[in-house]
């Protein structure tokens, strides 16, 4: 299963959270304008999170309505972008969110 991260700047977190739920992922880099829920949920992803040169973090998925599951921002706590990206996974793989 695929998990698109768009955006730049500070990942390293969110990723060993995708890693630790043992997910594969690809980082797609694309201009602010474009991070909208059309592009980073389609084709193959299941889940898109996004990254904004404000350094707004929004985690959506396919099957959700809203544009967005979760906001954050990503000069929060180590561990809060740590479970956002551990939720990303748990998402796909149908587990409850931490």
């Amino acid at each position: 299963m695929k998990i698109g991260i768009l955006g730049a700047g500070g990942r390293e977190e969110i990723l060993w959270g995708i890693e630790e739920e043992g997910l594969n992922f690809f980082l797609k880099f694309v201009q602010d304008e474009e991070i909208i829920k059309k592009i980073y949920t389609s084709n193959s992803l299941e889940v898109g999170i996004g990254i904004k040169s404000d350094r707004t973090i929004k985690l959506t998925s396919r099957k959700y309505d809203k544009d967005y599951i979760f906001l954050h921002r990503l000069d929060e706590d180590k561990n809060i972008l740590r479970n956002l990206g551990s939720n990303s996974a748990r998402l796909i793989k149908g587990l409850p969110l931490r």
